[in-house]
Parts: C-alpha cells; structure tokens; sequence
C-alpha cells in the first residue's frame, strides 16, 4: 500500500511538472520506471480514478481557476492549457464539466456552481 501511495504521489507531482505539455500516459509511466496499467492500477487503488482521470481532472481543475480568476477569453485559457485547437479545449472541457466553458463561466458569475 505505502509503494502504491508512493508512486501515486510522485506522479501527481509529474502532473504538475508536465500540466501544460500533455504528455501521454506512456511519459509519465516510463518517467516513474512502471507500466501504464501498473500506474493506472495503482492509482484506481489509491484515489478509485485511473492515471489517465486524475491526469484529466488536475487539467480541468487548472482550466476552472483561469476561467473563475481571469477574464481571458476561452480561446487564451486553452493556449495557457497547452491546447493547440480551442474547440479541443471547449471539447474536453464540457466532456468533464458537463457544459461549455463560457457557460461554466456564466453559471459561475450567476452563483450556480462554486468557484475552484
């Protein structure tokens, strides 16, 4: 359990090295001298999330506070995310918020969801 609450920690740590680079999984297994499965296990075991979700989650995290704390627009959070494409980031980030960024942003101003 300690090795597993080990590994997890350090590739959180990575994460946040690595937030704005979006390395695939493969980098951060291979940075922590494991298999991607192993890390993934190992973190389900750890947090119930895979690797690949707490990777997501930390980025949809970020992606919250630059929305909540900024008033860049949608288009510069994605460029200071790493995201090449806006429409990717608009994507990813209603796949796991539920909705659009600008509309993340809307409920928030409007006191229906809580700041990060």
């Amino acid at each position: 359990r300690a090795l597993r609450d080990t590994l997890v920690l350090r590739f959180r740590a990575l994460i946040e090295l690595n937030l704005r680079r979006h390395p695939p999984l493969g980098f951060f297994a291979a940075q922590l001298k494991v298999t991607p499965d192993h890390l993934s296990r190992s973190c389900r075991s750890v947090t119930g999330l895979s690797a690949l979700d707490l990777l997501h989650e930390r980025l949809l995290l970020e992606a919250r506070r630059l929305l909540a704390y900024t008033d860049a627009p949608v288009a510069d959070v994605a460029r200071d995310l790493g995201f090449d494409d806006p429409s990717y980031f608009s994507r990813f980030f209603a796949r796991r918020a539920g909705c659009a960024p600008q509309d993340w942003r809307a409920a928030l101003q409007t006191g229906q969801v809580s700041p990060p």
